[in-house]
């Protein structure tokens, strides 16, 4: 399985993945010619008719100054 954490070019915005189960190995997509930032890849044995559950959890901060285009829900 691929995903991907969230990237940014805004030296200011932090981004950090906090946790991951089961561990993830960091995926750059090279071997397809197309690199990536912020892969990740998981290597999950799935029984036939099972399920298997991946969670990963990032943290996105910020300055307070920022505001996330689409993010006020009130207007």
């Amino acid at each position: 399985m691929y995903d991907r954490i969230p990237v940014t070019e805004d030296k200011e915005v932090e981004i950090e993945l906090l946790g991951a189960q089961p561990k993830p190995d960091r995926y750059d997509q090279s071997d397809r010619g197309v690199p990536i930032r912020g892969g990740l890849a998981w290597k999950v044995q799935i029984p036939a008719a099972g399920r298997e559950k991946v969670v990963f959890s990032t943290r996105i901060v910020f300055p307070g100054k920022s505001e996330l285009e689409g993010g006020n829900r009130r207007e």
